[in-house]
């Protein structure tokens, strides 16, 4: 299946590797949808990628090797491919050990990243968190905007900083990074800053990001501007809900105070 949902994946990769599912992980990427969708029918072929969930459990249960492909459907960019596949595979012997090159979830080296995010295991359990280019991006940001000249100074462009920090996906290590990010910010603030200069307010709690339910993602209506938006950008609002929010279902956005 090929999604547009980066927040859906990421949570489904998660899961597999916290499930025993994947242990093992190869990503190949394509331009075009054409190619992609012709990879993904040559990998449920040869891999068998396509198996219901209680036909691979058996297999896993019997020593043989079990894989599951992943497509994203990335937006636009010239800078990178469109599609990004990977697959994960299980402990096991299997076909894909001799076609694939696979590399161990757990390989601190070369762990899982997506777009700017890293799935890693931090002595507690396994979680997302930004990668080191990512993180590095929202400091020189606060830095920028802390020390703009008094002729540049605009309260929308702190505005806009904090919004946007706060759309970062809800999962455990990405808020505690989000939680630092902000602290560096008032920081930064009162020491570049004049006192009259009054910092707006930043968030108390993060949400973290809600289960979502199995599906390709579909083009949706962003009320809020006048294009149309996938339902990955719909996921990523999503996880900024207000943060007065009463949700506290396991299917819904939870809130906790930031580590």
């Amino acid at each position: 299946m090929i999604t547009n949902r980066k927040i859906y994946l990421m949570q489904r990769l998660q899961q597999a590797v916290v499930k025993g599912a994947a242990t093992r992980y190869v990503v190949v990427e394509s331009e075009t949808r054409e190619q992609a969708e012709k990879l993904l029918k040559k990998f449920a072929l040869v891999y068998d990628t396509e198996l219901t969930k209680s036909t691979k459990t058996r297999r896993r249960q019997a020593g043989e090797a079990t894989t599951t492909a992943h497509c994203y459907e990335r937006p636009e960019r010239s800078e990178q491919p469109r599609y990004w596949i990977i697959l994960m595979v299980s402990d096991g012997v299997g076909r894909i050990e001799q076609f694939e090159k696979l590399v161990a979830v757990t390989n601190t080296n070369r762990r899982i990243q997506l777009d700017g995010y890293e799935l890693i295991h931090d002595g507690i359990k396994w979680s997302w968190r930004m990668a080191k280019p990512t993180y590095q991006y929202w400091e020189k940001r606060i830095r920028t905007v802390c020390a703009l000249p008094p002729e540049r100074r605009k309260p929308q462009d702190v505005e806009r900083l904090i919004a946007d920090l706060a759309k970062v996906p809800g999962f455990r290590l990405a808020r505690r990074q989000v939680g630092n990010l902000y602290t560096l910010l008032k920081r930064e603030w009162k020491r570049l800053r004049p006192s009259t200069d009054v910092l707006p307010p930043t968030p108390t709690y993060l949400p973290y990001v809600r289960m979502l339910a199995k599906g390709p993602g579909k083009v949706m209506v962003d009320p809020g501007s006048k294009r149309s938006a996938r339902d990955g950008d719909a996921e990523m609002m999503t996880d900024a809900l207000p943060l007065d929010s009463t949700a506290g279902q396991s299917c819904q956005t939870k809130q906790r105070g930031l580590s």
